[in-house]
This record gives C-alpha cells, sequence and structure tokens, in this order.
C-alpha cells in the first residue's frame, strides 16, 4: 500500500505553525512563500514559475524519529516547502516532451 496522499488545504490564516505531523497540498499558488525565522533573525523566500502547486510537509516527532537520516529533534528546526504540478495539476509529457519548473531561494534579514 502505498504513502496516503497530502491533503488539500485553503488557508485562511496568515501563517502556518506547526503542532503535528503537516503533509499539505496548496494548489494554484503562484506567489512566493515566506518562511520566517524569528530565531535566526531572516526571512527565507520561495518563489517559482512554472509550478501551480506548493507542498508543505514537516514530520514532526514520531516520524522523525523513525527516519534513519534525520535526528530526533531536527522536526523542530525544519520546514519543507515545495512547488510542483501535483494531482489535477499534473504535467504528461510525451516522449521527448519538456517542461521546466524554476525555484529561486532568497534569504532577508527579519527584525519582527
Amino acid at each position: 500500500m502505498g504513502q496516503p496522499l497530502a491533503a488539500e488545504l485553503t488557508e485562511t490564516a496568515d501563517a502556518i505553525r506547526f503542532s503535528a505531523e503537516t503533509d499539505r497540498i496548496y494548489q494554484d499558488t503562484g506567489a512566493a512563500v515566506a518562511i520566517i525565522a524569528p530565531g535566526l533573525n531572516r526571512a527565507i523566500s520561495v518563489s517559482k514559475a512554472g509550478s501551480k502547486s506548493t507542498v508543505v510537509w514537516n514530520p514532526w516527532i514520531a516520524k522523525s524519529q523513525r527516519m534513519p537520516d534525520f535526528g530526533d529533534v531536527e522536526y523542530l528546526r525544519m520546514v519543507c516547502v515545495e512547488s510542483g504540478n501535483v494531482r489535477e495539476h499534473a504535467v504528461t509529457l510525451v516522449p521527448g516532451g519538456k517542461s521546466r519548473l524554476t525555484v529561486e531561494v532568497g534569504s532577508s534579514p527579519f527584525a519582527g
């Protein structure tokens, strides 16, 4: 049996806060995502082109402890923001076909 698919959500809050394992798909997302890291005094931006979906993931406690390449408490200092074309935005290429997806990651000071 395969992995369960991430939940598709529409956020109404200004920010996503993590308090449990999180695996979410956001559809029709073209705007940049900002990751605010107040402990590091920085904001990390993830901009993209050629992508209509964003996946946000954090393994939280139990899953991070089962992952051999992941420290038991690293979930407290990480978030995965992936750009892609998921589910109804999936891209199917014919032989010799091409698709381009670009991601730009930046960092700037954050004085929250």
